[in-house]
């Protein structure tokens, strides 16, 4: 018997076995878990920023979240939940030495990286530049429910991304923000 023949009848024996096997059978249905209420974000969230250029961003979330190593600590990430139409979109994000949300009013965050072009890292990114925070601040003024309003202010590298090898200049950036504010566990 050539090989030919004996692969094509082992794929065919092993064929055999798996269609008479149904495990899903004896397994009950999975559970689902209730829905969580919608929270919503619209273009009214929105951030204003003047740097070399003004740039207005929209659909923003303050994601509030307890580090689960530990529960002194929050992460604190302002982000678009969606880019713009060309593309645009903000990620700042820190840990913070907090145990509530409310520790976090009127408290400066601070955000550094370094001068190398990292396009998953905190900055704010739109179609042909990228600013990344050399050292900068976010400021929650207030936080009221579904709503939080700050500021952002400080040192940005400024990249080209036309030309990402190039040196970065160092500019100022200062902006307010109005974003949706989620707290999770």
């Amino acid at each position: 018997m050539s090989s030919r023949v004996f692969l094509w009848m082992a794929w065919l024996v092993l064929l055999f076995f798996q269609a008479g096997c149904d495990e899903s059978a004896d397994l009950p249905p999975p559970k689902q878990a209730p829905p969580k209420p919608a929270i919503e974000v619209d273009a009214s969230m929105a951030a204003r920023i003047e740097a070399d250029r003004r740039i207005t961003i929209g659909h923003l979330a303050l994601v509030l979240q307890h580090d689960p190593a530990d529960a002194a600590r929050m992460v604190v990430t302002l982000t678009s939940t969606q880019p713009e139409q060309d593309g645009s979109r903000l990620v700042l994000g820190s840990f913070e030495r907090a145990s509530s949300s409310q520790q976090l009013a009127d408290r400066s965050i601070y955000l550094t990286t370094g001068p190398r072009l990292d396009l998953r890292g905190n900055g704010i990114f739109t179609a042909r530049v990228a600013y990344q925070p050399k050292f900068a601040t976010m400021k929650i003024g207030a936080y009221h429910g579904t709503v939080a309003r700050g500021t952002i202010s400080g040192e940005f590298y400024r990249f080209d991304l036309l030309r990402p090898t190039a040196r970065p200049r160092v500019i100022q950036v200062r902006g307010e923000f109005r974003a949706a504010a989620i707290e999770r566990p």
